[in-house]
């Protein structure tokens, strides 16, 4: 029992070891609806395909467009907003951004190679914004709100206590 203990331990340190690759940062774009956004494929310059592909949150990753050689492909329903431009480098132009094309965007060189890179196509409806007190502006807006509330307050109770000093009785003057 001891013998074989001893050699799963030698084994399992011989082993050659797994590291996992290290997690690329992914670059953040901002739009706003009606926009027009340009996303850029760092690949490298000789090689003749690659692939766009975009992950909507919660969803699986679509292929938005590829190129084979000198052939173009924008895959339906990404085909009528979205234009696929550049010789040396494969950027993707999204014109009249709406909410829906908010989603991570990676670029890809052939069916095999790692990612390239992605970028997050965050899209502001000034419509639909909100207060996020996570962000330092927002909280010292929201801290300074306060604090012009309670002023307004404290001015309308002395106001208040001054105009009825008779009620206060004799203790205040």
């Amino acid at each position: 029992m001891l013998a074989s203990l001893f050699a799963l331990t030698i084994l399992g340190t011989a082993l050659p070891i797994q590291t996992q690759e290290v997690p690329r940062l992914m670059t953040v774009k901002t739009a706003k609806p009606g926009d027009t956004v340009t996303l850029h494929c760092a690949a490298k310059k000789n090689d003749d395909k690659f692939h766009w592909y975009k992950q909507a949150p919660g969803y699986i990753p679509l292929t938005v467009a590829a190129r084979v050689q000198d052939s173009i492909t924008i895959y339906p329903p990404f085909n009528l907003t979205f234009i696929v431009e550049g010789v040396s480098d494969f950027s993707l132009r999204i014109s009249n951004v709406t909410k829906g094309d908010e989603a991570n965007y990676f670029c890809r060189q052939r069916f095999f190679d790692s990612w390239i890179n992605g970028t997050f196509l965050s899209v502001k409806d000034l419509k639909d914004q909100r207060l996020d007190i996570r962000e330092p502006n927002c909280y010292v807006a929201m801290l300074v709100h306060r604090i012009l509330l309670a002023c307004c307050l404290l001015v309308i109770l002395i106001l208040s206590l001054t105009r009825n000093k008779k009620k206060l009785g004799p203790c205040c003057p």
